[in-house]
């Protein structure tokens, strides 16, 4: 849409040079999202095109504020960078850019922080809060609270994560779902500078699933990298080793991936390896940097990071090792779907490791007739059940590193008339147990009800993941659907095949026209999503609202709209239990 935006712009700027404050406008803007999902290359392109149109009415000053925030990422912070940040901020506000004017003020007491300024920095971010609240820049007042997060959390200073919570309320009130990925990254981040590191895992996966959820590949390799550290920090070497292939694989082959990231992924990677105490394995690692480094064009300020490194600085730290084994889960611990005639069923089980430490275990499956496994890989499990003679009893040996999740799905291919039972078993110490019921429906819908463990905590980063088949049977898709909480909960739909973010319900109530809902397919333009095939999966994830712990069961409804009328095929009910509880 934007290059949409910038292309019509640069018609009208042909004929008519009084349209150059557009041309600016837009071109900023392009940059400054550009500069929100890692493609920094591309990100100065733009700001340049703004920069080089003059249109007035404060454009051309947020365009020189934009420039001297890139200016501190190239150069680095200074007394200087933060006077002329200030001063521009000055200038926006006399020509009634409030907006502007305080989000570039924000930027300098960020840099006021890097360079030590603290009670400074607390004092221009509390005047940058209060002021965006009170005239309701919603968006400068997240970015402020989300950056003074950061800071406060490398400082050292109180109130860090209370501003992670309130940035992350305040993102998700208006809607604006890109912010959310590097906010889990930073808390991930935090939480692990303050040793929670069980929770810094957690979040940092939750971080990843959302990063590939809207295909932010550039910035996806420094979250990979986060991950690694932490699985390193417990001990997890060999789990590690396959985080830091991937991140290292897509930082790779990326498009037009920044030099500047690269560089800090392969200095994180170096040092990791002298932590590891592979010395053969550093030296390589140093001489293709080097060379990657003086080819680079960049700054001194952006490789000191590799020119200051020494091996000697990493070695002989001690992993902390795994200080707690938590036993495994799944979830749901009950499932029950009812299919059409002649239609498979299909179910999605979640096993959770919550320990720091990797589990291996073997994962039983049984049920009547023959069981295949048709996947058997380190993030999902597929297994066909095909009926026959005789009780099918199968089991597989599994690894789930630590604190992930290894998804099970299940496919009854054509259940029998009076329905069948399937359970599925973690042979560990001590065993999870979850079932699954599949019977026959009596008219053309596909019917689900789910009891699930409540692992919502009281902290609004986290979730429970709900599975569903929408759809009847014929419709070949284009099916409205919805959710209903039974208490206000947000409610957020991916595509379970693709990952990719469908809805988001902000207060779980089956409208999707409120502040804060996202609504990414509505191919018949209604204000409901549909579906794009005949039975489609989705996973909702179920958020309580404020961070409650719900008392009484939460259940979430699942309707479609047939005839013009709602109709429920779905419900789950969330059940706040410990863990290793029966329901």
């Amino acid at each position: 849409m934007y290059e949409q935006c910038l292309a019509v712009a640069e018609i009208h700027l042909a004929g008519h040079a009084d349209h150059a404050g557009y041309m600016s406008r837009a071109a900023n803007n392009y940059a400054v999202m550009l500069g929100l999902v890692g493609r920094d290359e591309e990100e100065e392109k733009w700001q340049a095109e703004a920069l080089a149109h003059r249109g007035g009415s404060g454009g051309d000053l947020i365009a020189e504020a934009n420039q001297l925030r890139r200016e501190s990422r190239v150069e680095g912070p200074s007394d200087p960078l933060v006077q002329r940040l200030l001063d521009k901020a000055d200038r926006l506000a006399e020509t009634n850019r409030g907006d502007a004017s305080l989000e570039v003020r924000r930027r300098a007491a960020s840099i006021l922080y890097e360079l030590g300024r603290t009670e400074e920095a607390e004092t221009q971010f509390e005047q940058v809060v209060r002021e965006a609240q009170a005239r309701e820049f919603r968006v400068v007042a997240a970015n402020a609270l989300y950056w003074r997060g950061k800071a406060r959390g490398w400082a050292g200073m109180d109130g860090a994560e209370n501003d992670f919570l309130a940035a992350l309320d305040s993102y998700r009130r208006q809607g604006a779902k890109p912010y959310e990925g590097r906010l889990y990254q930073a808390y991930a981040d935090f939480l692990r500078q303050e040793g929670r590191l069980e929770d810094a895992l957690r979040m940092v996966n939750e971080g990843l699933r959302l990063n590939r959820s809207m295909n932010l590949d550039h910035v996806r390799p420094e979250m990979l990298m986060l991950k690694a550290d932490i699985l390193e920090q417990v001990g997890q070497v060999s789990a590690s080793e396959t985080v830091w292939a991937e991140a290292l694989d897509l930082a790779g082959h990326l498009e037009a991936y920044s030099k500047n990231r690269w560089l800090k992924v392969r200095v994180g990677r170096l040092r990791s390896l002298a932590r590891q105490g592979r010395h053969q394995d550093v030296a390589q690692e140093l001489e293709a940097t080097r060379a990657f480094v003086e080819q680079s064009g960049l700054t001194e300020f952006q490789t000191r990071a590799f020119r200051d490194f020494k091996p000697e600085d990493h070695g002989g730290t001690e992993a902390e090792g795994v200080r707690m084994l938590r036993p495994a889960a799944i979830a749901p611990v009950y499932t029950a779907t009812h299919v059409p005639p002649d239609q498979p069923a299909k179910t999605m089980f979640w096993l959770m490791n919550p320990s720091m430490a990797e589990r291996k275990g073997r994962l039983r499956v049984r049920g009547a007739g023959e069981i295949a496994w048709i996947r058997l890989e380190a993030a999902q499990v597929e297994v066909e059940l095909r009926g026959g003679e005789g009780d099918g009893d199968e089991a597989r040996e599994l690894v789930v590193a630590g604190d992930d999740v290894l998804a099970i799905r299940l496919v009854h291919v054509q259940p029998p008339a009076e329905g069948a039972r399937v359970t599925l078993t973690w042979l560990d110490e001590p065993e999870a147990t979850a079932e699954w019921q599949v019977a026959v429906a009596a008219g053309p819908s596909r019917e689900e009800s789910t009891i699930h463990y409540h692992f919502a905590q009281q902290n609004a980063f986290y979730s429970v993941a709900l599975y569903h088949e929408i759809g009847v049977a014929g419709s070949g898709g284009g099916l409205n659907y919805r959710m209903r909480g039974s208490v206000p909960s947000r409610v957020e739909i991916y595509d379970a095949e693709s990952l990719v973010l469908l809805a988001v319900d902000a207060q779980g109530d089956g409208d999707f026209g409120g502040i804060g809902d996202v609504l990414t397919r509505d191919a018949d333009l209604d204000g409901y999503p549909d579906t794009d095939r005949a039975f489609q999966p989705v996973v909702m994830h179920v958020f309580p609202v404020n961070g409650q712990r719900y008392v009484e069961p939460l259940d979430v409804a699942l309707d479609i709209r047939t005839g013009g009328e709602w109709r429920p095929i779905g419900l789950d009910r969330l059940v706040d239990m410990p863990a290793g509880t029966k329901p």
